[in-house]
């Protein structure tokens, strides 16, 4: 067996918690000659470059389309060369001057047919995170900070919420990743409709 080197000699200590599997999620360390590293969710880095992007069609990030006919879709996504790793979703919508806000509709309007699809492609393989139709289904997959933010935005209902990931998805621009809410229903009676993707990437 070969011996290892010195910097390979190194010690890291659990500095934050563990994911569901009691796998640990962060850990720094430094090597014999004092270098510190980190190690988050399994991915070794120096430094991180974080990113708030809202998701886009074309220069546009206001989601309140009609994507009845033909879906709209908003995306994120890695230019070619670039790894980036998706680690929170978060989103708003509100409606101007209505008062029908139940769980069942979607801001003022009634349930959506169709819905919002929010879809992820991470390493070449697509799959659809969620598919939001009404309220309850905004406040339960944004179900990590959320609020009615309508005392804020005068005579608006007004919803926001944020979706994390315990282990960040690898979005990988040389394998056609994204984050992607596909509209697929009218939401032009929505005042606004957006959604941000938290992201970082190893340097």
């Amino acid at each position: 067996m070969g011996r290892l080197s010195t910097k390979e000699r190194s010690m890291s200590v659990k500095i934050v918690g563990s994911d569901f599997s009691g796998n640990p999620t962060t850990f720094v360390g430094s090597d014999t000659e004092g270098n510190m590293f980190v190690r988050l969710n399994g991915i070794p880095v120096s430094s991180i470059t974080p990113i708030d992007a809202f998701l886009k069609n074309g220069s546009s990030k206001a989601m309140n389309v009609n994507g009845s006919s033909t879906p709209v879709n908003f995306d994120f996504a890695p230019g070619q060369g670039e790894v980036w790793y998706l680690s929170k979703i978060s989103s708003m919508l509100s409606d101007d001057g209505l008062t029908r806000h139940g769980p069942g509709d979607f801001g003022g309007l009634s349930s959506l047919t169709n819905g919002v699809e929010i879809r992820i492609k991470t390493e070449g393989a697509e799959s659809v995170l969620a598919t939001l139709q009404d309220n309850a289904d905004f406040l339960q997959v944004f179900s990590d900070l959320n609020r009615d933010y309508s005392e804020v935005f005068s005579s608006q209902i007004a919803l926001s919420g944020t979706r994390s990931f315990i282990n960040p998805i690898k979005l990988d621009g040389d394998q056609g990743d994204f984050i992607r809410f596909r509209i697929l229903d009218n939401l032009t009676g929505l005042t606004h409709f957006r959604a941000t993707a938290k992201l970082f990437k190893s340097n």
